[in-house]
């Protein structure tokens, strides 16, 4: 019994605006109201779609948007 595989517990939070609260490194303490809508509609009304476009203006955030959606559906 050298080795012990940890319980893992999957909680997947309701948006990803949700997962990103949860991360434990961040710097910021939440996204920005405009990010955190853009995540919101996506888990609401897009999940379902193959193909889905983020429509932000330049230096809002679509990086991080897009990859908190990645993380939560993953």
């Amino acid at each position: 019994m050298a080795f012990k595989t940890p319980r893992t517990i999957s909680s997947v939070p309701d948006s990803p605006d949700k997962l990103f609260r949860e991360l434990t490194r961040r710097k910021f303490p939440d996204v920005l109201p405009h990010q955190a809508a853009m995540m919101q509609a996506y888990a609401a009304k897009a999940v379902t779609e193959d193909d889905v476009a983020l429509q932000l203006p330049t230096g809002s955030g679509k990086t991080l948007v897009g990859l908190l959606i990645a993380e939560w559906r993953r």
